[in-house]
């Protein structure tokens, strides 16, 4: 039977949704889920390590206005 919507994969490969919904979870699907959670956990870490530095530096700038204010 012939695919009836095709979707271009990231490297221009067809990609048949009607192959990937009638056929047994891969383990290659478990390793992509598992990629993306990790990816979005090192987003998070990236987001938070920029919020603490810039929190940091606004201390710091904050102290130094008080210190030159006093």
């Amino acid at each position: 039977m012939q695919c009836m919507l095709n979707l271009g994969a990231s490297y221009g490969l067809p990609v048949c949704l009607s192959g990937i919904s009638h056929s047994p979870p891969l383990p290659l699907s478990t390793q992509m889920a598992d990629h993306d959670l990790r990816r979005q956990a090192m987003k998070r870490e990236i987001r938070e390590h920029a919020n603490q530095v810039v929190e940091t530096e606004l201390v710091g700038i904050i102290k130094a206005l008080t210190a030159k204010a006093a």
